[in-house]
């Protein structure tokens, strides 16, 4: 198989571009996307900074599949070639999952090192493997990248002190009012953003914090964890009208905060609202920042925090980057003897019938008793095996040397399909 990664992230895309080409309706886009010719497996990673398609692809035909993948994702984002090819990134095999590797190493984050990409990255691939999009393929690459950056964080100080999201929108919020002592700050969503800028919130101490949630039981949980109060959703509006601060973390599928709820929220106060939108697609009106007495920032203001955190964590990256180097040589060896698998296990199945075939004529004609006959059935296993042993074991080397012209031959003399599937989980 050849694999695809297909991403648009803030290292070339802007906030409204990142809007554009995430999918709102993820469990039609895997459905879509698997139902591709030639598509054998697919997983969708979304995050506030990226937008990436991974995607299994049959060898003979990778790249017509890999064409309608993109042009599938350009039309559902509703841009044009031209906006398209500027911000894509493509890569396949080795080099896709180098990135992959260095995705949940924390390297390509916008803030280097930060936590909350490894947790993404493994719920994108249980949410593909319970609706059957991702199967043992992509399966073995995800588990080796969450397993590759879990051990990453450990060996290097890449995660040591990182700046989280929560922590750089409160370093925003400073910048904007300085000293956060008594100021009032709503949290619009009690989701992971959420709770990680309450907490780096409440850590600086001073700040009253409410919590409005569209579930007013989670968003209560989030305001006793972080001594705060809980707000009800629709609540909003007059809270918007007194606080100092709304910071936007929701997954909802339009606009939270209106322009006309800011104007009708602004009427009457005197000192600016500040508006910090993290949600990915957006849930604050762009249009909102031409309603007067309101600063609205997003993720892309983030960045001159992230530059900072870049600079402190530069020998961190190059440690990762060699530790990835050193796990992508072995895991690519590991994948292609995992791509004769399938062949290998079609040939077991099928000296296994002829063992138990023949042993049937052979039980017709000899009278054992059972514990004779065990002997015999023992024997004949390990007979099987011993004789597959060596065979096998040069499919196996052939794959991992990329040796297609064995694999091929192993195909013809044992009679099995060259299409033998590796089959979804």
């Amino acid at each position: 198989m050849k694999l695809l990664n297909a991403r648009i992230t803030h290292r070339k895309a802007s906030i409204p571009i990142l809007d554009a080409v995430t999918f709102r309706e993820e469990e039609r886009a895997l459905h879509d996307l698997a139902s591709i010719p030639g598509v054998r497996e697919v997983i969708l990673t979304q995050t506030c900074n990226r937008v990436e398609i991974w995607a299994a692809l049959d060898d003979e035909s990778w790249k017509e599949s890999s064409q309608t993948v993109l042009d599938y994702w350009r039309k559902k984002a509703k841009l044009r070639e031209e906006s398209f090819r500027r911000v894509i990134e493509v890569e396949y095999d080795r080099d896709a999952i180098r990135h992959l590797f260095r995705v949940a190493s924390g390297v390509e984050s916008m803030l280097i090192g930060e936590e909350q990409i490894l947790g993404q990255v493994r719920r994108a691939y249980q949410k593909a493997a319970q609706l059957k999009a991702a199967g043992r393929y992509l399966g073995a690459v995800f588990s080796k990248a969450i397993r590759v950056g879990r051990k990453a964080r450990v060996i290097t100080g890449i995660s040591k002190g990182a700046v989280s999201i929560g922590s750089a929108a409160v370093r925003l919020m400073e910048r904007h009012l300085g000293n956060l002592q008594r100021r009032r700050v709503i949290i619009v969503g009690a989701g992971e953003t959420g709770e990680l800028v309450g907490k780096a919130l409440a850590a600086r101490k001073g700040a009253a914090i409410f919590v409005a949630n569209r579930t007013y039981e989670r968003g209560l949980r989030l305001a006793s964890l972080l001594d705060g109060r809980a707000v009800r959703f629709d609540r909003i509006p007059d809270f918007l009208a007194t606080v100092d601060v709304a910071v936007v973390t929701t997954a909802a599928p339009h606009y939270v905060i209106t322009r006309d709820l800011a104007e009708a929220a602004t009427k009457d106060r005197r000192d600016p609202l500040l508006i910090i939108d993290l949600s990915q697609p957006a849930n604050v009106d762009p249009a909102v920042m031409s309603v007067p007495r309101v600063k609205l920032l997003n993720l892309d203001d983030l960045r001159g925090v992230a530059e900072l955190n870049l600079k402190a964590r530069a020998r961190e990256v190059k440690k990762v980057e060699e530790f990835v180097e050193r796990e992508l040589g072995e895991f690519a060896s590991y994948l292609r003897r995992l791509e004769v698998e399938p062949l290998i296990a079609a040939i077991c199945r099928s000296a296994e019938n002829l063992r138990v075939q023949e042993l049937e004529k052979l039980r017709s004609i000899l009278e054992l008793d059972e514990d004779r006959w065990l002997i015999v059935e023992r024997f004949s296993q390990e007979l099987v095996e011993t004789i597959l042993r060596a065979p096998l074991n040069a499919i196996r080397r052939a794959a991992i040397h990329e040796d297609s012209a064995i694999v091929s031959v192993a195909h013809e003399i044992f009679g099995i399909e060259e299409d033998v599937p590796s089959g979804k989980a």
